[in-house]
């Protein structure tokens, strides 16, 4: 039984060894861009570049569905599901801020 405590507190001693570095690694990274804003603007363009910047070529169409007067089956248009899903994402944001 004493066997399993030790291999189990080395793996667990391993497994923090292994979460601090990737810590340190994401958000300690001295004198340079942290490697999580490098692996988020990396993650962007590559799917920019693999979509073929859809973002960029639907843009007109993407505006004149939010502007359309036209509401769906539901009863909500495309403006007011933009201003939802943009609230209870601005919303979530402040809230896990106000500890910093």
């Amino acid at each position: 039984m004493d066997e399993l405590i030790d291999s189990l507190e080395l793996f667990i001693n391993y497994f923090e060894l292994g979460v601090q570095f990737l810590f340190q690694l994401i958000w300690e990274t001295p004198k340079q861009a942290p490697a999580l804003v490098i692996l988020c603007l990396g993650a962007g363009l590559y799917f920019s570049i693999r979509t073929r910047f859809l973002q960029i070529r639907h843009f007109r169409h993407m505006a004149q569905l939010i502007f359309q007067r036209k509401s769906s089956d539901n009863g909500i248009s495309s403006f007011q599901a933009l201003a939802i899903s943009l609230s209870g994402r601005v919303g979530t944001g402040n809230l896990s801020l106000i500890h910093i």
